[in-house]
């Protein structure tokens, strides 16, 4: 009988503990958020991708005079703060797509072969990169995934600095 009693002391002591501490974190809410529920704070989803061309141009305007991955990406960053928020999503969605479009098995063999191996996060970084070359380049290794051969060999010393560290 002491047994049972425990147990049910037990379980009344966590329900009661977990109770407070539901009720703190909505005292807490309530102090940061006031009265905005958490579907108000939802934000929802753009969808929309920005227009090719427009991508385009941006990467074209980053690319000028750029002698690094890094200052290409400084100049980027500098073009996207001139655009309004729902643009740069746009940007990003564009972006993603893109990079979407290059995780194929023939790309990630041909730069698999070229490079005598390559990561999931060295074939994440190259797409990046590639995205970041401009159209002809990019549309040219959509188009057949061993033209990367051609432009990566010049561009070997920028492809090993993405991100900043050597890969």
């Amino acid at each position: 009988m002491i047994f049972l009693l425990i147990i049910v002391g037990a379980l009344i002591f966590f329900f009661l503990r977990d109770q407070l501490q539901k009720y703190e974190i909505r005292q807490l809410n309530r102090q940061v958020f006031g009265d905005i529920t958490p579907e108000e704070l939802a934000v929802p989803r753009h969808k929309e991708k920005m227009n090719l061309n427009e991508f385009w141009a941006l990467i074209d305007r980053s690319r000028q005079d750029s002698t690094s991955t890094e200052s290409q990406a400084k100049k980027l960053k500098v073009e996207l703060e001139n655009l309004q928020p729902k643009s740069i999503i746009e940007f990003d969605n564009r972006f993603r797509d893109l990079k979407n479009k290059l995780y194929r098995w023939d790309l990630w063999g041909a730069l698999y072969l070229f490079n005598g191996g390559c990561s999931d996060d060295s074939f994440d970084y190259f797409r990046s990169w590639l995205a970041g070359q401009g159209r002809e380049k990019f549309d040219r290794v959509v188009k057949d995934p061993e033209e990367i051969i051609d432009f990566v060999k010049a561009c070997f010393h920028m492809f090993l600095h993405i991100k900043g560290f050597l890969l």
